[in-house]
């Protein structure tokens, strides 16, 4: 028993031969049940959040303001170049040319400001798809976990051969801390035996 859990069923007679992969013992496997089903819930939210990170609306609307932002600046930079002539031969009042070099300043200002934005919003979305990519491998192989050890809950003979009597019977707590020895099943085809032969024996013969 490689798992804790309460020893449910014997399903064979003691001292017979059993066949390769027979179904020995089963465990009590609702405890395991549960951890495979919250391990596929978990890693159905690891996946769904890698997806939400993967969507790159937040850095698309950040390159659209960027846009947005370069566009009023060129509108700024041609108000400035239509006025300063005029400004300069005092065909424009002057408080036109200054709001209009104000609204460069502001503008240019908007330009950083928006390409600081979309910056941060594809450093974000990496560190968000690195995180769900670790999220779901870390997801899988808790899966792979609880999948491993549901398998445990069913004990088959791994070999062909004589089963010995039970050690641990139907109803206790087995696995706790380390495994639990069940029964042993020998192989008697091919049989070997030791004996032991003294050495008066031996010359005898």
């Amino acid at each position: 028993a490689r798992v804790e859990a309460f020893l449910q069923e014997q399903h064979f007679k003691e001292g017979i031969l059993v066949q390769k992969d027979q179904l020995l013992f089963t465990l009590d496997k609702r405890q395991y049940e549960a951890q495979l089903r919250q391990a596929r819930g978990q890693l159905a939210k690891a996946k769904a959040e890698l997806v939400f990170a993967e969507d790159k609306a937040n850095v698309e609307t950040a390159k659209a303001n960027v846009n947005v932002a370069l566009a009023n600046l060129a509108k700024a930079d041609n108000d400035v170049t239509r006025l300063k002539p005029l400004a300069e031969k005092q065909a424009v009042p002057k408080q036109d040319y200054d709001t209009a070099v104000t609204s460069q300043l502001a503008a240019r200002a908007e330009v950083e400001s928006r390409k600081a934005q979309l910056l941060t919003a594809e450093v974000n979305q990496k560190a968000a798809i690195e995180k769900g990519q670790g999220n779901v491998e870390q997801a899988e192989g808790d899966l792979s976990l609880a999948e491993l050890n549901l398998s445990y809950c069913t004990i088959r003979s791994p070999i062909a051969g004589l089963i010995g009597e039970r050690k641990v019977a139907p109803g206790n707590l087995v696995g706790r801390g380390e495994a639990t020895l069940l029964d042993t099943v020998s192989s008697v085809d091919p049989i070997r035996v030791y004996l032991a032969v003294s050495e008066a024996d031996y010359l005898n013969f």
